[in-house]
């Protein structure tokens, strides 16, 4: 079909060509509801065809966030690796198969596999351990054609995007085991010419308790780093809490477009409590293609210095 699409673009242009230096012609454009615009051929400047690519409330997949890259796998050195499996018939996420390494200490050793369904009615992942089901997760797709809502009834993250297809909103839920009681933890993001540079995080029941972390893009000795491929590190690389299935699911296409550039510094304040303040460094490495597939990361606070690092594979 795009065939025959651009074969016709370019038999218009050269009738345009033509006819656009003589003023007693016009275009006559019949629209699909019968009406007509009539444009006369003095005032074409230029004519261009655009594909639409964004489609209300349909999930498009990875592509539309990555385009025609493909995370192989990705994780934290030494601590969790996550395999991604695509469909080759729709280019979405099918499988990704998850390994928790027990050599920091931290639980024990694991693997599991998240399989993804796709149908009308929205998203699962459904995990997998030893061939018996442990849990299924709802993913809905809202108006943005990105996720709106994960979660069951007990624990749910709501999110908003905005015209740019980035998100600046998620609002998480969940109620106590014991009492029923509810919880909310709301983080808004704030963008300016295609990346965050700020995060509001309101955590607890206490008004007082939000956290403010602002975000830089270049250092003294760096300019900007631009993010070619999209990628996210959420986590440590910017101390946005999107959890597990957040984490995963940004790389199969659930939760928005990323950054313009890599972010290279962050630091994260409380006005309530002075005494805590997080420094954190991104150091990048990049491969051929200009894709990040490695990040470096540095916080303090106090004293203490933690460092972790995270990878990312590409098809």
């Amino acid at each position: 079909m795009k065939k025959y699409i651009l074969l016709a673009g370019a038999a218009l242009f050269v009738f345009i060509g033509q006819v656009c230096a003589q003023t007693n012609y016009s275009m006559i454009i019949e629209k699909t509801d019968g009406s007509k615009v009539v444009i006369p051929t003095s005032s074409v400047k230029q004519v261009s065809f655009e594909e639409k690519n964004h489609q209300p409330g349909v999930f498009q997949g990875p592509q539309r966030v990555f385009g025609n890259n493909r995370v192989k796998a990705c994780g934290r050195e030494g601590y969790e690796r996550a395999e991604f499996t695509y469909d080759e018939t729709t280019g979405f996420v099918k499988k990704v198969h998850y390994i928790k390494y027990a050599s920091d200490g931290d639980g024990d050793a694991m693997e599991a596999d998240f399989l993804i369904d796709y149908s009308t009615d929205g998203i699962t992942m459904t995990a997998w351990k030893n061939d018996r089901m442990v849990s299924s997760v709802p993913v809905n797709i809202g108006e943005s054609g990105f996720c709106e809502r994960d979660g069951d009834d007990n624990e749910f993250t709501i999110f908003t995007y905005d015209e740019n297809d980035q998100m600046i909103s998620q609002t998480y839920s969940y109620k106590e085991k014991s009492s029923d009681k509810w919880h909310t933890e709301v983080t808004n993001l704030t963008w300016q010419n295609g990346d965050i540079v700020q995060q509001k995080e309101h955590v607890g029941d206490n008004d007082g308790n939000v956290y403010t972390t602002n975000y830089t893009y270049t250092t003294s000795s760096s300019e900007t780093i631009e993010n070619i491929a999209g990628v996210m590190e959420f986590d440590d690389g910017m101390d946005i809490d999107l959890g597990f299935i957040g984490g995963v699911g940004y790389y199969c296409g659930f939760y928005g477009k990323g950054t313009k550039h890599l972010p290279q510094a962050w630091v994260k304040t409380n006005p309530t409590l002075p005494d805590v303040v997080h420094n954190a460094k991104n150091t990048w490495s990049l491969d051929n293609a200009g894709r990040a597939v490695k990040l470096v990361n540095e916080t303090i606070w106090g004293e203490d210095t933690r460092t972790r690092t995270y990878y990312i594979e590409w098809y």
